[in-house]
C-alpha cells in the first residue's frame, strides 16, 4: 500500500499536465468488487482440546468469498486540475465455499455481505494528449448488512442435517463503519462532452469493522482415523465444546469498473470580454488611428467630428500662410478660406499700387480717378 501511494505522488510530481476544463462531471460505472485479504478469506484456526493423550486438535474453517458486481456514481465539480467529488456505490459480496481441514460432508445456508457506501473527497485531473487521467481518493460511511449463516454436518445414519456453526450481526456492535479509498480512472472523448472511462479503486473499512455473533461446535477427530463421521459429530457437539465469541468482519476490496461520463462545462461571462475589448477599441480609434476607426469600418460619430474640426483649422492656416490659391490641389477652397485670402491679397495688391509703380497703376491698366486724355 505504501508502494501504491509513492507511485501515484512521483506520477503527478513528474508528468507534464495540461489544464482541465472547469465544469461539473456525473460518472456511472459498473464492475467487480474482488474481496482483498482477511476478508476475502476469513478463517478459524485449528485449536487443542484436552491434555497428554487425550489431547485432540480441531480442524481448521476457511470461509471463501468471490466476486461480485459492483455500482458506483460519482458527482464531481473540477476547478481545471483540482476539484471535489461525491461517491455513492453498492457492493454484494457471497461466501463462496467453506472448507475444513479434514474435508467431510457438509453444506452451508447465507454468510452474504452487503454494503452501501458515501464518500466525499478531493481529486486531481491532468491529460496527456486525449486522454484524461484523475486520481480520487474518499473519505467517507460504509453501512452493512451481514445475512445469517450456518454449517451443518450431513449425517448419513440419522438422515438429518446436525448445525456445527451460526452466525448472525450483533446488532449492538452497530452496523457502520468508517471507510477510505484510493483510485485512478483514465477517460477518453467519444462525442461532445462524453467520455468513456476505466476506474480502479483500493477501498477499505476503517477500524476492526461490524461485529458478528459466532456460535461454533470445532470438529475433532474423536476416533483418529482421518475421518469425521457420526460418532466423532455426537461426541464433539456436546456442550463442552461449544464456542461463542465475537468475531469482525471488515470489507477490503479492489474495484475494477467500466462506465461514461459526461461532463458540463462552466462558460465564461462573454459579456465583460465584449464589453472590454470595446473599450480598447474606441482608445485605440481616438488615439492611435488618425482616422479615428479600424481598417474596413466607419468612424465613430463623435470620432469623425473632432477630427474634421482639427483638419478644418489646419487647413485655414495653411490657406491663409502656404496657399496663394487657399485651396489643395484639385480641391475648391472653403468660403471662408477663400474671403480671407481675398482680403490678404487685395490688401497687398493696394499697397503695390501705391509704393511699387510710379504711375500709380499695374501694367496696362489705367490710374484710379484719371483718363486717357490727361498728362
Amino acid at each position: 500500500m505504501k508502494n501504491f501511494y509513492l507511485v501515484l505522488i512521483a506520477l503527478l510530481v513528474v508528468i507534464e499536465v495540461n489544464a482541465q476544463k472547469k465544469g461539473v462531471s456525473i460518472d456511472w460505472s459498473t464492475g467487480y468488487a474482488i474481496p482483498f485479504g482477511n476478508y476475502a478469506a476469513n478463517a478459524i484456526a485449528s485449536d487443542s482440546i484436552g491434555e497428554g493423550d487425550r489431547k485432540d486438535y480441531t480442524l481448521s474453517l476457511t470461509k471463501t468469498r468471490k466476486k461480485t458486481l459492483a455500482f458506483n456514481l460519482d458527482v464531481a465539480y473540477s476547478l481545471g486540475k483540482l476539484g471535489m467529488g461525491l461517491s455513492i456505490g453498492r457492493f454484494h459480496h457471497k461466501t463462496d465455499d467453506v472448507a475444513y481441514e479434514l474435508d467431510f460432508a457438509h453444506n452451508f445456508t447465507g454468510g452474504g455481505v452487503r454494503g452501501t457506501y458515501y464518500g466525499i473527497g478531493p481529486e486531481y485531473g491532468f491529460s496527456l494528449g486525449k486522454l484524461s487521467v484523475t486520481g480520487t481518493s474518499r473519505l467517507g460511511l460504509m453501512s452493512l448488512n451481514v445475512d445469517d449463516m450456518a454449517i451443518f454436518y450431513k449425517s448419513a445414519k440419522q438422515q438429518k442435517n446436525i448445525e456445527l456453526f451460526s452466525s448472525h450481526l450483533a446488532k449492538e456492535a452497530g452496523s457502520s463503519v468508517w471507510y477510505s479509498s484510493l483510485g485512478i480512472k483514465l477517460s477518453y472523448p467519444v462525442f461532445r462532452n462524453v467520455f468513456l472511462f476505466v476506474k480502479s479503486d483500493y477501498l477499505t473499512a476503517l477500524g476492526l469493522g461490524v461485529g458478528v455473533q459466532e456460535t461454533y461446535f470445532p470438529p475433532i477427530d474423536v476416533n483418529r482415523d482421518g475421518e469425521i463421521k457420526d460418532d466423532d459429530v455426537g461426541k464433539f457437539t456436546r456442550d463442552l465444546y461449544r464456542q461463542d465469541k465475537l468475531s469482525f468482519i471488515r470489507p477490503e476490496m479492489w474495484h475494477f469498473n467500466v462506465g461514461v461520463k459526461y461532463f458540463f462545462p462552466l462558460q465564461p461571462r462573454v459579456k465583460n470580454s465584449y464589453s472590454t475589448r470595446s473599450n480598447k477599441t474606441s482608445k485605440t480609434s481616438r488615439v492611435g488611428n488618425p482616422n479615428g476607426q479600424d481598417e474596413g469600418n466607419p468612424p465613430l460619430p463623435t470620432q469623425a467630428n473632432d477630427w474634421n474640426s482639427t483638419r478644418s483649422n489646419k487647413t485655414s492656416k495653411t490657406s491663409r500662410v502656404g496657399n496663394p490659391n487657399g485651396q489643395d490641389e484639385g480641391n475648391p477652397p472653403l468660403p471662408t478660406q477663400a474671403q480671407d485670402w481675398n482680403s490678404t491679397r487685395s490688401n497687398k495688391t493696394s499697397k503695390t499700387t501705391r509704393v511699387g509703380n510710379p504711375n500709380g497703376q499695374d501694367e496696362g491698366g489705367k490710374t484710379p480717378g484719371s483718363n486717357n486724355n490727361g498728362n
